[in-house]
């Protein structure tokens, strides 16, 4: 599997799209353990917060969809899925950080507090998982460029002949 975008990472490592592939996949699994762990809280109602809140399901189809968003993002090197992946790898963040304080209250309330404790690692590892998606995607499309100039305009007069440019390529920017 050859990569066809990669990027200086810290420490002059290569952030590439062979990562994205491998986080997406991270993503998935994790989303997977999260719902079957959660079924055996709705079906014996251990959890209080969890079970009613539904993040067992919905968090657990958020984390697959974002998996695959940046799985599919990092086989394609489309930058619009790129974009779309860090967008869910953000809400994704969220979801995972306010699942697990969810989980950490209900564990000191239910009974079965082993599982909800290795629900809430798995959740703090999509939580990190998804920031680290964001990051990469960063680096790869090299979005982060806060010093764009606006267009100038410059007027002639009516007697003097102006030529058409083409506006310049990605390689002539600073």
């Amino acid at each position: 599997m050859s990569s066809s975008t990669s990027s200086p990472g810290v420490g002059g490592q290569m952030v590439t799209q062979v990562n994205m592939v491998a986080l997406g996949v991270v993503q998935i699994m994790i989303g997977l353990v999260v719902f079957l762990f959660g079924i055996p809280f709705a079906l014996e109602g251990w959890s209080i917060l969890v079970t009613h809140s539904g993040t067992f399901v919905w968090g657990a189809l958020l984390y697959m969809v974002t998996g695959s968003l940046t799985l599919a993002a990092g086989k394609f090197s489309n930058i619009c899925m790129m974009k779309a992946a860090r967008s869910l790898s953000i809400s994704s963040a969220v979801t995972s950080l306010i699942t697990a304080v969810l989980q950490s209250v209900d564990a000191s309330v239910a009974p079965s507090t082993e599982f909800l404790g290795v629900l809430s690692v798995f959740h703090f590892l999509q939580c990190a998982v998804s920031i680290t998606v964001t990051v990469f995607s960063f680096l790869i499309i090299g979005d982060c460029k806060c010093d764009k100039q606006a267009p100038t305009i410059t007027f002639a007069n009516g007697n003097a002949s102006v030529a058409a440019q083409a506006p310049p390529t990605q390689a002539e920017l600073p």
